[in-house]
């Protein structure tokens, strides 16, 4: 008979049960089955060598009857004994040790070298043809279906799943939720438009008829049908009208509700209304969570990973790279993630959690540093760590070069970028209207610092101060020291002259600086 759709899905769906089935066997056994067994496209083959080595048996029989002839064999009891052993071992008896005793007798006394090592080969042939006619039985489409059907009450299809809470949770109450909403505002499994569907089951043993209900031809799900009490799709295999009707009962029972129910290993909360409590039993939403594990898979591993390269290296890319920060995993399994349910399994038993701590502030709060010793610690710091740190990667790559005009340019524009980002810091200070005569206050900040940043404080011995110039001197060689301090490195350290030169840069366009606020004033 040809089969066809989901028939032929189904049919695909044992052959891969089989095959898995077998191979776990041959596994258990070693690997010297695997050297005499062949599984092609379900069914189980003897190799050549087999082939030639049940010949050899064969033959080596022949030579034993034509031997115990021609040499008189005195020893009738012993011989009638051998030669049954053997016409049952070529036959349908059973292959006992004391048979392989009696042909390695014969090998050791007669000299027929063969006989023993083939009755061995041949012995793991015969076992593993029962083992393969066993499984062909078990695997057969009517007996695989019995055993589907009569099951089937113990599973669910279910969105929300109880067992992903503890996967010792046993005949709790699952949900399946269908509905779908349009809403932005939340984020739950109705603003799924495709929801995958999970299965739950009562022991992973049944995991198989979770996938059968899942087949799927031109669209439509072979649990949709079952589920209309459609069984048109198995009607090939029952072997009578009474087993057709049984399975069709059967089946229709996995998709009734049962009776609402919870387990001491759920969670629950009790919610107070009038008349008392309402328990309310939260459960993990498994389609949702699937969702949202592919799309960070994706955005991890797969298509982005390109994209991410591509910004590495300084590159552009069309596309934009997505990056979800300080996700949590939560395992909700320890090894069998199938027990809890498929979709468990499918993700490893991962559960990413994002996180709920509070956004993050983008632009800070400015504030004086007043409680600061000097102003270049603190925020104007974080402003320019990267740059500096960047430059002390430059100096060590320096190491045993000696110095020419594209180098001292290079140090230099990048002194200058660190003296600019100072320069709009002080800026951002000077013009906070709100805090001026900040300064006045008791402090750890140095003096010629305050008069640098505080230049609207009214005040008329500060205002000479500052007007004097004398602090400019002492804030650029803080710059310098500050700077040597940042750049040094185990392998590399910077010398008072180094500062000064820095200081020296800084004072430079420190004047210009003031200059311009003078206008402003």
């Amino acid at each position: 008979m040809s089969y066809n759709g989901m028939t032929e899905a189904f049919l695909g769906l044992l052959d891969g049960y089989k095959i898995d089935k077998t191979k776990k066997l041959i596994k258990e056994i070693g690997d010297t089955v695997d050297k005499h067994i062949e599984i092609i496209d379900g069914q189980y083959f003897f190799n050549k060598q087999e082939i030639v080595w049940r010949n050899e048996f064969l033959s080596e029989f022949e030579k034993w009857e034509k031997f115990k002839t021609e040499k008189g064999f005195t020893d009738k009891k012993l011989k009638d004994r051998i030669s049954k052993s053997i016409k049952e071992f070529l036959g349908t008896g059973e292959v006992e040790i004391k048979v392989i005793k009696r042909l390695k007798y014969l090998k050791e006394s007669l000299g027929i070298e063969s006989f023993y090592p083939s009755t061995i080969r041949l012995k793991i042939i015969r076992k593993w043809i029962k083992i393969s006619e066993r499984i062909e039985q078990e695997y057969s489409p009517v007996t695989w279906l019995d055993w589907a059907s009569s099951s089937a009450k113990n599973i669910s299809f279910s969105t929300h799943v109880a067992k992903l809470t503890h996967s010792s949770i046993k005949g709790a109450t699952n949900i399946y939720f269908d509905k779908e909403d349009e809403r932005s505002d939340y984020l739950s499994t109705s603003s799924l438009v495709e929801k995958v569907v999970d299965v739950s089951q009562t022991d992973n043993k049944l995991a198989p008829i979770g996938k059968l209900l899942q087949l799927e031809h031109e669209g439509v799900k072979l649990a949709d049908r079952l589920r209309d009490k459609d069984v048109s799709d198995l009607e090939s295999f029952a072997t009578t009208k009474e087993q057709l009707h049984s399975w069709k009962e059967d089946f229709y029972g996995a998709f009734q509700s049962a009776q609402p129910s919870s387990h001491s290993l759920a969670k629950q909360m009790y919610f107070p209304v009038d008349d008392g409590y309402h328990m309310i039993s939260p459960l993990v939403a498994s389609s949702l969570e699937q969702a949202l594990f592919e799309k960070i898979q994706y955005s991890k591993y797969k298509e982005t990973k390109k994209i991410r390269d591509q910004k590495k290296a300084g590159k552009f890319h069309k596309e934009m790279t997505v990056y979800y920060p300080n996700l949590a995993i939560l395992m909700v399994t320890a090894s069998n993630h199938n027990n809890a349910s498929p979709l468990n399994g499918k993700r490893g038993g991962k559960r990413y959690l994002f996180s709920s701590a509070p956004p993050p502030q983008w632009k800070s709060t400015l504030r004086p540093p007043i409680y600061q010793t000097s102003l270049f610690y603190g925020e104007y710091e974080r402003r320019v760590w990267r740059k500096v740190k960047s430059l002390q990667a430059y100096f060590l790559e320096l190491e045993n070069e000696k110095s020419n005009k594209r180098i001292r340019d290079n140090i230099k524009r990048s002194i200058n970028w660190i003296i600019n980002t100072l320069f709009d810091y002080v800026a951002e200070i000077q013009s906070m209207s709100d805090s001026r005569g900040w300064s006045a206050e008791d402090g750890k900040l140095k003096v010629s610092h305050c008069l640098w940043l505080d230049p609207y404080r009214d005040d008329e011995a500060f205002q000479s101060d500052r007007n004097s110039g004398l602090w400019q001197d002492e804030v650029c060689l803080d710059f310098g020291i500050w700077l040597n301090k940042k750049l040094e490195h185990k392998k590399m350290l910077f010398e008072k002259r180094d500062a000064t030169r820095w200081a020296k840069l800084l004072k430079g366009r420190l004047r210009e600086f003031e200059r311009d606020l003078e206008v402003l004033r």
